[in-house]
């Protein structure tokens, strides 16, 4: 049979004969008349637990063994049971809330079912109970500390000594048996814990809650911190959450400021790269004026005549590619400035705390583009004005 159907046998007892814990000896005990019943039903669990039974007789309590117990029937004999078999079969029953408590290991390590004889339950359950809730969160507590230490000194397995933190210097945080969160909630420690269950940022979360508790601390005696932690937690917590917010926004503001800054330089290599283009094709014009002139100084009238139709021919569609050229390039700063204008608009509404910072890159890349679009004007009228003085010179 499991551990929890073992349980429930032993609340079933207990429900119906009352359960008491003997501190002499550790054991728990109840008592039954013995009948047809109730010798069936402690023969299936004589291999399990290694009862103990006993009856009163002239005042004095007799030990009574198994096989014999049935001479005893229609009387009230006593059935024991002790703790050191229990753990034998990985059972944990105890008294009360109190007794359960003493053991430090449960503290650290919060069983997987365990009963609770006051209460008249086994836990966890469905955990509607407030001081199991309240022991949950002493548990996390201390979970929280264990993840967050250095260096941990345990006195067993289980059981921690002190927790160890390295930051501005060496923080020894002892720990010690306290009472105040069995009579009330931990304060922020929810706050602590659904900061800590997001995976981003960890390190500097470890690095902030040990800052926070360091200053918390420095100033209480070592043998005191534990229970001014846990007396003062909402404050500690408040702390921590206040310096991880802070730690955000400052982050936020780098990564923004580092993601419109480098959109700005991309955009502004582009409106570079679109003027560059075209000043190496409109560097052909003033070339190609050069070697007509040159070439027609050497040829006789007829040649002239003929070179100067070819020519005339050529210049044409030359010059009809530059402008078809020139208002391409126009487009296409048309398409960066709608391109750069979008993207900045979404990154003001993302970040509006940082809405000045991208308006001045929004104003300096459309300062660029109306620089490069008078540059495109300028090799409009210097095309037209270099191929006006083309023809009339080829007259």
């Amino acid at each position: 049979m499991e551990t929890q159907g073992l349980l429930e046998k032993i609340l079933d007892w207990h429900e119906r004969f009352t359960i008491e814990r003997s501190k002499d000896d550790n054991s728990f005990y109840f008592s039954r008349k013995v009948d047809n019943s109730f010798l069936e039903e402690m023969d299936s669990f004589n291999s399990i637990f290694s009862f103990d039974y006993s009856c009163i007789k002239d005042g004095y309590d007799i030990s009574i063994e198994w096989e014999k117990v049935y001479l005893k029937e229609g009387e009230i004999i006593t059935i024991s049971l002790f703790e050191s078999d229990l753990n034998d079969a990985g059972l944990v029953v105890f008294e009360d809330w109190t007794s359960f408590f003493e053991r430090q290991d449960y503290l650290f390590s919060i069983p997987d079912n365990f009963l609770i004889l006051e209460e008249s339950r086994i836990f966890p359950g469905d955990g509607n109970n407030e001081t199991f809730r309240r022991y949950q969160d002493f548990n996390k507590l201390l979970k929280l500390l264990d993840s967050n230490a250095d260096y941990v000194q345990k006195k067993s397995t289980v059981v921690v000594d002190e927790y160890i933190f390295l930051h501005r210097g060496r923080l020894l945080l002892p720990f010690v048996t306290c009472e105040k969160w069995k009579e009330q909630e931990i304060n922020g420690l929810g706050i602590l814990l659904s900061l800590f269950d997001e995976s981003s940022h960890s390190e500097q979360k470890k690095s902030i809650f040990k800052e926070a508790l360091y200053s918390f601390l420095m100033n209480v005696s070592e043998g005191s911190r534990f229970i001014y932690l846990v007396d003062n937690f909402g404050e500690f917590a408040k702390r921590v959450n206040e310096n991880f917010q802070l730690f955000v926004s400052e982050f936020s503001f780098d990564a923004v400021r580092l993601e419109y800054e480098e959109k700005k330089r991309e955009y502004l290599v582009k409106l570079n790269n679109v003027l560059s283009s075209v000043q190496s094709k409109m560097l052909g014009i003033p070339v190609s004026l050069a070697v007509t002139a040159l070439n027609l100084g050497g040829m006789n009238k007829i040649q002239i005549s003929a070179s100067t139709l070819l020519l005339k021919v050529a210049i044409v569609i030359y010059g009809f590619f530059i402008f078809i050229m020139l208002a391409n390039t126009n487009s296409t700063l048309n398409s960066i400035k709608t391109e750069y204008k979008g993207l900045m608009n979404r990154l003001e509404y993302a970040y509006p705390n940082e809405s000045e910072s991208i308006e001045e890159a929004k104003k300096e890349l459309n300062s660029r583009l109306i620089f490069q679009k008078g540059i495109l004007v300028f090799f409009a009228i210097l095309a037209a004005v270099m191929i006006s003085l083309t023809f009339i010179f080829l007259k």
